[in-house]
C-alpha cells in the first residue's frame, strides 16, 4: 500500500465521507529534484503570471519566491526567499476534490507524494499537510460554532467563510468553512468543512478523525 491509499484509508469514516484536497510536502531540492523531473515537464511561472499570484495568494506567503508547475495540473512546487531554507521546497497538489473540473490523475499524485517520501527523515522535513474536506448541502451554523470555538467570519459576493484558526487540537491547525457553490459557480448548494492536518509522520498514520467529526457536528447544529 502507497503513502496516497494509507493517507485514504486512514481517512475512512463510518459516519461522514471525507476527501483529501490538498497536500503540502516539504522535500530537499538537492535529493529529490531529479526524481520529481523524471515524472514530467515542469514550468517556472513568471511573477506576473495569474496562476503565480493566484498561488501566492493561496499560500498566503510573503517569503514565496520561485515557483513551478507541473505541466498544466495543480500540482507545483515553490521556493522561499530565505537563505537559511533554500535547499528546501515545498509541493502543494490541489483541486484533489473538485465539481466542476477534474483532478490531476491520481498515479500521478502517488508518484510525486512517493518520491517525496522515500527515505526521509521526518526529523528534518516536518511540513507534511492534508486538507481534509466534507461536503454538504446544510448551510453551517456560524453562531454556534462561535460558541466553541474563536471565529474569525467573513462575507462577499462569495459567500460566508468562516475560519477557526486556533482550534486548540492535536494536529489540526485550522479549518475553513466555506460556500463551495458560490465559490465554483456550482448549481445547488453545496458548503465545505475543510481542515487542515500536520502529519508528523506519514508512514505512521494516526488523524484526528473525530475532532474534525466534532467541529462538522457544532456546525451542521440546526
Amino acid at each position: 500500500m502507497n503513502i496516497l491509499e494509507q493517507l485514504e484509508t486512514s481517512t475512512n469514516s463510518k459516519i461522514l465521507n471525507f476527501y483529501i484536497d490538498t497536500i503540502r510536502i516539504e522535500f530537499s531540492l538537492q535529493y529529490k529534484q531529479k526524481s520529481l523531473e523524471n515524472l514530467g515537464k515542469w514550468h517556472k511561472l513568471k511573477k506576473s503570471d495569474f496562476k503565480y499570484n493566484q498561488i501566492k495568494k493561496r499560500l498566503s506567503l510573503t517569503e514565496l519566491s520561485t515557483v513551478y508547475q507541473l505541466e498544466d495540473y495543480n500540482i507545483y512546487y515553490y521556493k522561499r526567499k530565505d537563505k537559511q531554507n533554500r535547499k528546501k521546497a515545498i509541493m502543494v497538489i490541489f483541486g484533489l476534490k473538485q465539481y466542476h473540473k477534474d483532478p490531476p490523475p491520481r498515479e500521478l499524485i502517488s508518484q510525486i507524494v512517493d518520491t517525496l517520501t522515500y527515505k526521509v527523515d521526518f526529523k528534518k522535513y516536518r511540513d507534511f499537510e492534508i486538507d481534509l474536506s466534507f461536503d454538504t448541502p446544510i448551510a453551517p451554523n456560524y453562531e454556534n460554532l462561535s460558541k466553541h470555538y474563536t471565529t474569525k467570519i467573513l462575507s462577499s459576493n462569495r459567500g460566508t467563510t468562516c475560519y477557526i484558526n486556533s482550534p486548540n487540537l492535536l494536529m489540526i491547525r485550522s479549518v475553513c468553512i466555506y460556500d463551495k457553490a458560490s465559490k465554483n459557480s456550482l448549481a445547488t448548494p453545496l458548503y465545505r468543512y475543510e481542515a487542515t492536518i500536520h502529519i508528523p509522520n506519514p508512514k505512521e498514520l494516526n488523524l484526528p478523525i473525530d475532532d474534525f467529526i466534532e467541529i462538522i457536528n457544532k456546525g451542521m447544529k440546526q
